[in-house]
């Protein structure tokens, strides 16, 4: 009888031993893609963030057109850096007036951003 009163509280204790604390933030999220696959999107925006960061041209001139960062985003004409956020897929650029926001998609080693009102702009990452 004692055998079967051990082996039940070994298993008892062995269901406990990682309990969830309620002071400890959910870092990943489930969220369902137009596609109806399931991503975790803070994995989708750090994958996100990696794949943007760096410079960038949109071909009108030799020189680039922005510089991605960790957290902003430096734009080389006037010599401004901004502040954005990743949600998912979507950048929002938070400028002196208005925020900026678009769609941010990849076709091969084209970034494609394609603002609310439909316009899209195409971008060229410099090589390193």
């Amino acid at each position: 009888m004692k055998k079967y009163l051990v082996i039940a509280a070994c298993v008892c204790m062995s269901c406990n031993t990682n309990p969830v604390r309620k002071d400890q933030p959910i870092t990943r999220i489930s969220k369902k893609t137009l596609t109806g696959k399931r991503v975790e999107v803070t994995q989708a925006n750090d994958d996100l963030r990696t794949k943007i960061r760096g410079t960038w041209t949109d071909g009108s001139t030799n020189n680039a057109s922005f510089d991605i960062q960790t957290d902003s985003i430096l734009y080389v004409d006037n010599l401004q850096t901004y502040k954005y956020t990743l949600d998912y897929n979507t950048i929002k650029i938070y400028m002196q007036d208005y925020i900026y926001q678009s769609k941010i998609s990849f076709k091969a080693d084209t970034m494609l951003m394609t603002s609310k009102d439909g316009e899209v702009s195409k971008f060229w990452k410099f090589k390193d």
